[in-house]
């Protein structure tokens, strides 16, 4: 139940949750590679690749699906629109998680 929390470096437990889900090397893993990747703002980089991750492309069989019901060139528009969109979205909540890094 921790577990993403944790990844993003945030500690949400106390001493008895630690010994029920203890930390594993991939948490802290992926700690360092956010961290790594963005400059120190690591828990902003992981809220960001969570955003995108929650708005991108859904899976391919929709995608196939909407190619058939409306062709090939609104599929392709529906996949480039939505990468877009994810993109912008996770730029911008990276952008503000570090403002308020810098802040604090």
């Amino acid at each position: 139940m921790l577990a993403v929390p944790g990844i993003v470096g945030l500690q949400l437990g106390g001493a008895a949750d630690e010994d029920v889900n203890p930390s594993t090397d991939t948490d802290h893993a992926l700690q360092r590679v956010f961290a790594a990747s963005s400059g120190g703002h690591g828990q902003a980089a992981a809220a960001a690749f969570l955003v995108f991750v929650l708005l991108y492309v859904p899976c391919l069989a929709t995608v196939a699906t909407f190619g058939r019901e409306f062709g090939r060139r609104w599929a392709a528009l529906s996949v480039t629109l939505s990468l877009v969109v994810a993109w912008l979205a996770a730029v911008g909540v990276f952008q503000i998680g570090r403002a308020i890094a810098a802040w604090f």
